[in-house]
């Protein structure tokens, strides 16, 4: 018996090195090109555009399984402008193959090199996204229909780790030929940081959204029951935000935030007013919209609990400047208040209250303001252009509507 014993671990560690060897041995003797029409069709039938790959490919088998592609092009459909709806310069990915046995995934790299997206809608309405993989779904669903598909539940994971996770120099290209409109995102790259089921994930992006510098950083946690954003700053043009929350009790939901602003110059974003560019404003009538006939459902803000804090240094708009503004807004049981609201205002100060009851069918609201002190002469001058009036504006007020 011992003997049998000894000679099946012979063959068995025979086979172990065997197997190793051939994973180790069969990616340099496999020509990977070979399959490379075969993929080509398979991802142009499932998305129902042309699809072409590069010539240089790689793939790797021990210690990591691996795959490493070039030039991939997905075709736009005829009457678009771009010969590719998207195209990518390389892609890499990398996993473990012995982790895969306990059910824990660990991958190596994961780089997207130069994904270029361009979506377009044309002048009679059609976008190159739309029909976009329909023959697939067709598949799908009469599978469905013969009780063919597979569970929701697929395969439960143990353990998760990424150890490198880049997109660089990205681009997204967003085109409405109807409306005339053209947005644009380049040099995007996201980077992600310890990516596991138990560790905050740490996430870097940078981009220009037309043309203007935008940065995030932030850490994220979540399970199935709650979700956190923490250490957060997000930088645009000339303005910074920190910020940190999370989301729990989904069904409510119940929401934490704390943003503080910096400052922010809100005429580089508003549209010019109509006075401004000479033109009389409209008094067409209107009917009134039949929504507004509908009775408004208050049960999501009788469900929803909140606590938020909102801080900002300086906010400019059409002209005028607003500082410390400090605003907290709390919501639990149909109950919504926001106190303080606070800012100061041309050497003045405005404080007030707001309680806004949604118990009841019908909405209670309670509004209390205090302004003191604001410089009349300077506020018109600066939001009208005008000099209308000179001295100091105070006024207390209280307001109460059901």
């Amino acid at each position: 018996m011992k003997s049998l014993f000894k000679w099946l671990f012979i063959i068995g560690g025979v086979f172990l090195v065997l197997i190793i060897a051939a994973v180790i041995i069969i990616p340099q003797f496999v020509d990977v090109k070979k399959y490379k029409p075969t993929i080509e069709q398979k991802v142009a039938e499932a998305t129902g555009r042309s699809f072409t790959l590069g010539d240089d490919m790689d793939l790797s088998v021990f210690p990591w399984v691996g795959v490493r592609l070039t030039d991939l092009h997905l075709g736009n459909p005829a009457g678009h402008k771009e010969k590719d709806m998207v195209s990518v310069k390389s892609f890499e990915v990398r996993l473990k193959v012995m982790p895969l046995l306990s059910k824990r995934i660990e991958v190596k790299t994961f780089v997207l090199d130069s994904p270029k997206i361009y979506l377009e809608k044309l002048k009679n309405g059609t976008a190159n996204w739309e029909g976009l993989g329909k023959q697939q779904e067709k598949k799908a669903d009469k599978e469905k229909k013969k009780g063919t598909s597979s569970s929701d539940q697929g395969l439960p994971i143990e353990a998760l780790r990424v150890d490198n996770f880049s997109i660089i120099n990205g681009e997204l290209i967003y085109v409405d030929r109807k409306a005339a409109v053209k947005e644009e995102i380049s040099d995007l790259s996201l980077k992600l940081e310890n990516i596991s089921l138990e560790n905050p994930i740490g996430i870097t992006l940078s981009a220009r959204v037309d043309g203007k510098s935008v940065s995030i950083k932030t850490r994220i946690k979540g399970n199935k029951d709650s979700i956190s954003l923490s250490d957060g700053l997000l930088a645009f043009d000339d303005s910074k935000l920190t910020f940190s929350g999370s989301a729990k009790e989904f069904s409510k939901p119940n929401l934490t935030f704390d943003l503080q602003l910096d400052g922010i110059d809100l005429d580089r974003y508003l549209p010019e007013s109509s006075t401004k560019k000479g033109a009389s404003p409209s008094h067409k009538k209107t009917k009134p919209a039949e929504s507004a006939k509908k009775k408004t459902d208050y049960g999501p803000l009788r469900k929803l609990v909140l606590d938020g804090k909102i801080k900002i240094g300086k906010v400019k708009a059409h002209g005028a400047i607003v500082e410390n503004v400090d605003i907290r807004i709390l919501a639990e049981n149909g109950i919504i208040t926001i106190d303080p609201l606070g800012l100061s205002l041309y050497q003045g100060s405005v404080l007030s209250k707001v309680k806004l009851n949604v118990q009841k069918k019908y909405p209670r609201t309670n509004i209390s303001l205090d302004a003191k002190g604001i410089q009349a002469g300077p506020l018109m001058k600066d939001a009208l252009q005008k000099e209308l009036i000179e001295g100091t504006l105070k006024t207390n007020l209280t307001l109460s509507m059901k």
